[in-house]
């Protein structure tokens, strides 16, 4: 698998059971992409700017998905559709700061 997808909304469900957890884990690995939730990296602001549950293990979480990203493709995966609306900006931000690597946002 060279693409991982990274859920990191507080709570993996929205408006759809098409959208919650399970179901996409099945949809990825369908597709032989790897599904991970970290609801550390939730949203507890109801706003774009980013505050985690616990900064802890937000921070822990981070640095686990900054190893995977090093080596495969690594999307994040939230309910709000425009990255200008969402918290995965700050989150890709905090990553892009551990790897050193490029952002690139799509929409």
């Amino acid at each position: 698998m060279y693409i991982v997808w990274v859920d990191v909304r507080l709570s993996p469900r929205a408006w759809t059971h098409r959208w919650y957890g399970k179901e996409i884990e099945k949809l990825c690995h369908s597709r032989n992409i790897k599904y991970i939730a970290k609801s550390a990296l939730g949203n507890t602001s109801g706003k774009s700017n980013w505050i985690p549950p616990d900064k802890e293990q937000a921070t822990k979480a981070l640095l686990e998905i900054s190893e995977i990203s090093k080596a495969k493709t690594t999307l994040l995966l939230c309910a709000e559709m425009h990255p200008s609306k969402c918290h995965r900006v700050d989150v890709a931000q905090q990553l892009c700061e551990l790897t050193n690597t490029p952002v690139k946002h799509l929409e």
